[in-house]
């Protein structure tokens, strides 16, 4: 007799987040910590994918290895990770799915702009005043035709 357990694809990881994290001085690159709660059928899970990207360079789901990255599969009982080596002004998207042994789940995205290194803010006083100077100007244009640009 055959006993036959039908396994769905997961659901999406929820409450996923992106955390940059402070740049250590001795450090190449940017760091951020990712975390996530377990779909809330989990009994299933072998383990979590993450992938992230350079949003404007491809898509998360291209072939191409340059474009994407996609890290070693991460155990069922994890529910956090830290990405290193990222670069300062870059717009990444991370992605994380729970993948049990049919497939991979759907996946949960979350954005991040990596802020530059020895960003300084710096505060700029508001200027007012009750005088309002109006400045008009007029231009004009000539056009030629093209036998007297020959000319």
């Amino acid at each position: 007799m055959c006993v036959c357990v039908c396994v769905d694809r997961p659901g999406p990881v929820t409450s996923l987040l992106v955390t940059v994290l402070p740049r250590q001085t001795d450090e190449p690159g940017r760091r951020a910590l990712v975390t996530w709660q377990a779909p809330a059928d989990n009994s299933t899970l072998i383990g979590y994918i993450i992938s992230y990207q350079v949003i404007g360079v491809g898509d998360c789901n291209s072939s191409l290895p340059h474009l994407t990255r996609t890290l070693p599969r991460l155990s069922a009982d994890t529910t956090s990770h830290m990405l290193t080596g990222l670069t300062s002004w870059l717009h990444y998207r991370v992605i994380v799915q729970a993948i049990n042994v049919a497939r991979a789940g759907l996946e949960s995205t979350a954005d991040i702009i990596m802020p530059g290194a020895g960003t300084v803010y710096r505060r700029v006083p508001l200027v007012t005043s009750t005088a309002m100077l109006c400045v008009i100007a007029t231009f004009s244009f000539d056009f030629l035709t093209s036998a007297e640009k020959l000319l």
